[in-house]
């Protein structure tokens, strides 16, 4: 089955305004601990006035700072997607679309997540290997380095998106695995590439207009460094945007995987197709 991207693409973007009451029920209690996270432990974490100096005192301190500042703002966005790719999926009678209690359903998703980062970080690294051994030993010049840099990017890029059909299974208890993942996206994986990045780039934009607006218009009202107040409205308009954007995509992972498998929500999905049987799609 050819997976439309203008139709999955349209589709997102319309159950996420028409469903904004559900989304916001849904995303309200990760929201607050995503502001939490934001305003007070990531200055205990991470100290931002004096992160360079830090990096070259203590290295492997920065290192496991950031380290946990990611897990802790993976584990309110990962309510947050189960809760809402539920409600895309089956509707507001989903059990689970209330992010109020942690569960193994989120356990699982959060570990998914886990295992596509690391995914991305061996490939990373790999590349960069590659890369360095291809110039002799040596870093490239920065032009070169930003041309391979996004070439790098597209290309893990493509590789995550074939292996993202997990999330949205781990969302409905589906156990779906990498290679299930590829099998099932075989032939839609441009498509499948082509509509989460266009929504990851709107969320992107999306994200960064409104930081820069009201990064403005408090800088316009309130002298800088901001202090508490102006800091708490920013980050709070921030965290609704991000939200906000960020659930389109949630929508379409989740509209794809249901084209994708045939999952119904009893739990069936399609048997998986043959390994290599349609290269049309990649």
């Amino acid at each position: 089955m050819a997976l439309s991207v203008p139709d999955v693409f349209v589709a997102a973007l319309r159950l996420s305004w028409q469903q904004r009451r559900a989304l916001f029920d849904i995303a309200l209690l990760p929201l607050i601990c995503s502001l939490i996270v934001d305003l007070v432990l990531q200055p205990l974490l991470v100290d931002r006035d004096n992160y360079t100096a830090m990096l070259q005192t203590n290295p492997g301190g920065v290192f496991f700072g950031i380290l946990a500042l990611l897990l802790l703002w993976l584990l309110p966005l990962s309510a947050f997607a189960v809760g809402w790719m539920r409600h895309c999926l089956i509707g507001p009678q989903a059990e689970g679309t209330s992010v109020a209690a942690w569960s193994l359903r989120e356990m699982r998703y959060f570990g998914a997540t886990l295992k596509l980062l690391l995914v991305y970080g061996v490939c990373m690294f790999v590349a960069l290997l590659v890369v360095i051994s291809l110039h002799g030993g040596r870093m490239p010049t920065s032009k070169s380095l930003v041309l391979i840099g996004a070439a790098l990017l597209f290309a893990i890029g493509y590789v995550l998106t074939r292996l993202s059909l997990i999330l949205p299974a781990a969302a409905v208890d589906v156990r779906l695995d990498f290679v299930s993942s590829l099998r099932y996206s075989q032939s839609n994986g441009w498509r499948l590439f082509a509509v989460l990045m266009l929504l990851l780039l709107l969320a992107f934009l999306g994200t960064l207009l409104v930081s820069t607006v009201i990064g403005g218009l408090l800088g316009l009202v309130f002298t800088t460094p901001f202090s508490i107040g102006p800091r708490l409205l920013f980050a709070l308009v921030g965290e609704i945007a991000s939200y906000a954007l960020l659930a389109p995509l949630l929508a379409a992972l989740a509209l794809a995987f249901q084209q994708l498998t045939g999952w119904r929500p009893d739990g069936a999905i399609r048997p998986l197709p043959q390994a290599g049987t349609d290269k049309s799609g990649a």
